[in-house]
């Protein structure tokens, strides 16, 4: 069941003289701007004043639109990571936040390809003062399978949490929910282990991580970091005439997908539009089996917004692979996806 309602009772008026600072992280759609929505949700029907800061690898901001509908204060930085390229924006992102209103509640959210360490390490800590948590998001479908794939790095986002959500939990059976519990705690044994289906459960688990973050330690900022492994491309595409009906939107995305994602590689496609009535909708996906929309289901016209990141040995590739789609749609998308794509040395699309 859904969980359409609060019942937390309201925090005290007074703010505290200490700005909290929650930094969600965690892989390519782990399930992140779930939490933090649903967190934004809690905190304000608590009466506190709450802010966001997202940091998005590609250069088109797709998930403030529906953060800012919330009426929530959101500030962003594209292009970059919030561990390394994008460090200093972030920064000064941040500080604007601190300086405007003292003793609010600021959510980050790194780009899913973000070493948590690193960032943690970076953060100021007085001037004004800043309370600062952590908690790491862990797809239970593809966590046992990332660990080998890129350690460095889900290391660097999973051992400085407080708190590690296993999100998906009812994706996998109990023996890899199993799996998925031990290699989160080999890599952090000091966190607490939730598991959350942030589907149908976002508000209850934003929750219970405030009750377990109320007792946890401080978060861990003193590790190895990890290299920034991926790469992101954003477009914008003027959709057929016809539009695109909301099947045939998630059958895009399941294509992009499949053809994307090579073997060896980990990756997050979005696409962002508006329906018929102009309200925005997004349909994403990490698989073939973990699509999802944010806003219900709807066809989709006009323009929209094409994000992909990619981790992995083809995250070089991302736009090549897209050319190499463009022949094999039907014609008036191909043509939307050719004319969005930036030209590509030695290579020639047709209009």
């Amino acid at each position: 069941m859904t969980d359409n309602s609060i019942s937390t009772p309201a925090a005290p008026s007074d703010p505290s003289p200490s700005t909290r600072l929650i930094v969600i992280g965690g892989f390519l759609g782990a399930g992140k701007t779930s939490l933090l929505l649903a967190w934004c949700r809690l905190l304000l029907a608590q009466g506190r004043r709450v802010a966001v800061l997202e940091n998005e690898a590609g250069r088109v901001g797709l998930d403030d639109e529906f953060l800012r509908q919330e009426g929530l204060s959101v500030r962003h930085v594209l292009g970059g990571c919030a561990c390394c390229d994008g460090l200093g924006r972030v920064l000064e992102q941040l500080q604007a936040f601190l300086s405007a209103d003292p003793g609010q509640v600021v959510l980050l959210e790194p780009t899913g390809l973000a070493a948590l360490d690193q960032l943690l390490a970076s953060l100021p800590r007085t001037d004004p003062p800043l309370t600062v948590q952590a908690v790491a998001l862990a797809d239970a479908t593809r966590f046992a399978t990332l660990v080998k794939g890129l350690p460095r790095l889900v290391a660097a986002q999973v051992a400085p949490a407080q708190v590690v959500v296993l999100s998906k939990p009812d994706l996998v059976s109990e023996s890899q929910l199993a799996e998925a519990r031990a290699a989160v705690a080999g890599i952090n044994p000091r966190a607490e282990i939730l598991e959350a289906d942030l589907l149908h459960a976002a508000l209850a688990t934003a929750s219970h991580l405030e009750d377990l973050l109320a007792q946890a330690v401080a978060p861990l900022s003193d590790g190895p970091g990890a290299p920034n492994a991926g790469q992101a491309l954003s477009l914008e595409l003027d959709l057929p005439a016809g539009g695109l009906a909301f099947n045939q939107a998630e059958a895009l995305v399941r294509l992009l997908v499949a053809e994307l994602l090579g073997q060896g590689d980990w990756g997050h496609v979005k696409l962002l539009g508006r329906d018929a009535r102009g309200e925005t909708r997004m349909v994403s996906a990490t698989g073939p089996r973990d699509l999802s929309w944010r806003g219900m289901p709807a066809d989709l016209a006009g323009r929209a917004s094409l994000a992909v990141v990619l981790a992995g040995p083809g995250a070089d590739q991302i736009q090549a692979r897209l050319a190499g789609l463009v022949p094999r749609l039907r014609p008036d998308l191909g043509q939307a996806l050719a004319q969005a794509l930036p030209p590509l040395p030695g290579l020639e699309l047709a209009p």
